[in-house]
């Protein structure tokens, strides 16, 4: 039976076609559901599947970049893409990535879902031929010795290493090379090692088998490898035993509570609240993904409350390497943030009281605020408070709130089918005619007229 992850919103509508096929031809079965790129692969981290049915317009991590990363890590998952883009170059890339096939979600009823699905079924039946003809490789060999060398790409988008014809190494395909039994080691490693690679060397191994210890080493290099690794040291050593022991995981609450605190800024201007909260990241051994997750998060926080006064913008790099790499970003970003207290004529304290209480606002526009209470979170008397967040803010605390109001209505109207009364609740309004007047005084027209203009 094929598992199948689906990775899209209207999760209900494909789990209700692939239980309507008929079982015979196709035996599928959703093991997993996923809203974005980073919780499918926290999902393939701990569970296995055959196919993935993938929007490619997704939030955090788009679909493509999904299929680039994930078929690194597992080469004999397949994917097919959903898609609303008319524009046949998107398809063609995801194509070109390794998707199997796509279909259009205009047309996505029972009669063009069973279509693809046939054309899935029987290339995944080709794929699991070709790999069966060349079974019997290097993961049923064993290891005659007690200590073997493994070269390990850094980078998922950067794994080109030894080709073929280099008889010092075993290719695994996924970003690991063996160093042959019984060479020495190859005059090549040193080029490489310049480059976006390390030597792993593992301990204790003679007598597992090639794929046996392949498999703790993937596990490593997919979590532990990447706290552990520092620029200057291209050779690391490890028992099997220490490559065997699995990672926890975080909980959803432990994550959540981690993403909160990165959130709430406080590290900026306090070394010993950063070094703190570096430290409980760091032993949190959380995956790239979930890293990625709270550096986006940060990043998008950072630019909603600081690109605007300091007029430049802080953009998180594609991929990291090392968590050393996102120790120097947080650090860059408290630099920079430091050119805020040259900015205003106020104190640095005032200054980041006024922009704590703006994140407050952005964070808590769905609750009744009032200036008098926040100016009691931040510890400043209300006058001055109004006084100080006016000339820093350009506008009042009033018409601030107000705006931030108005921008997340338009989200919702844009992307969402909640109704008008649902719309005002979420935004901090409990009356839906003031929610309307608000709504038209800021941008000219009803909430309604808005929805049809730019309804996505």
């Amino acid at each position: 039976m094929l598992k199948v992850l689906i990775v899209d919103d209207d999760k209900l509508t494909l789990k209700g076609l692939i239980a309507s096929m008929p079982w015979a031809d196709y035996a599928m079965e959703v093991v997993g559901e996923a809203s974005n790129g980073i919780e499918a692969l926290r999902f393939l981290e701990e569970h296995t599947a055959d196919l993935v049915l993938c929007d490619l317009d997704k939030p955090l991590m788009s679909g493509l970049e999904l299929i680039r990363k994930a078929t690194v890590l597992y080469p004999d998952l397949a994917f097919a893409v959903l898609t609303i883009h008319s524009d046949f170059e998107c398809i063609q890339q995801a194509l070109r990535l390794g998707a199997i096939d796509y279909v259009a979600k205009v047309q996505l009823d029972r009669e063009n879902f069973s279509s693809l699905l046939e054309r899935i079924s029987n290339r995944l039946r080709k794929n699991v031929q070709e790999r069966s003809s060349q079974a019997g490789h290097w993961e049923d060999c064993v290891c005659h010795e007690d200590t073997i060398s493994l070269l390990i790409a850094l980078s998922e988008e950067d794994a080109e290493g030894p080709a073929r014809g280099e008889k010092e190494y075993i290719s695994t395909g996924r970003g690991v090379w063996f160093l042959n039994q019984g060479s020495a080691e190859p005059e090549s490693v040193k080029r490489y090692l310049e480059g976006r690679f390390l030597l792993l060397e593992i301990q204790h191994v003679l007598g597992m088998k090639y794929g046996e210890v392949f498999r703790c080493a993937d596990r490593y290099r997919r979590r532990a490898l990447f706290y552990e690794y520092r620029r200057e040291d291209k050779h690391i050593s490890h028992s099997v035993k220490e490559l065997e022991k699995r990672e926890e995981s975080v909980s959803p609450e432990q994550f959540t509570a981690l993403k909160q605190h990165w959130l709430s800024m406080e590290w900026l201007h306090d070394e010993t609240a950063f070094q703190s909260a570096l430290q409980e990241l760091s032993q949190s051994r959380l995956t790239k993904e979930q890293l990625l997750h709270i550096v986006l998060a940060v990043e998008h926080a950072w630019n909603r409350s600081y690109s605007e006064p300091l007029e430049l913008e802080i953009v998180a790099p594609s991929d990291f390497l090392c968590w050393q790499e996102i120790e120097d970003w947080l650090e860059d970003i408290r630099q920079k943030s430091a050119l805020l207290s040259g900015k205003y004529r106020f104190s640095r304290e005032v200054t980041e009281s006024i922009f704590r209480a703006r994140r407050m606002i952005e964070e808590e526009y769905a609750q009744h605020l009032y200036s008098d209470e926040i100016a009691r979170r931040v510890n400043m008397s209300r006058s001055y408070f109004s006084q100080c967040f006016h000339e820093i803010c350009g506008c009042s605390f009033v018409d601030y709130l107000r705006r931030v109001r108005v921008e997340k209505a338009k989200e919702y109207l844009s992307h969402t089918s909640l109704s008008l009364q649902q719309i005002a609740e979420q935004t901090g309004y409990d009356d839906e005619k003031y929610f309307n007047r608000v709504f038209r005084k800021s941008t000219g027209m009803l909430p309604s007229e808005y929805r049809k203009q730019h309804r996505i």
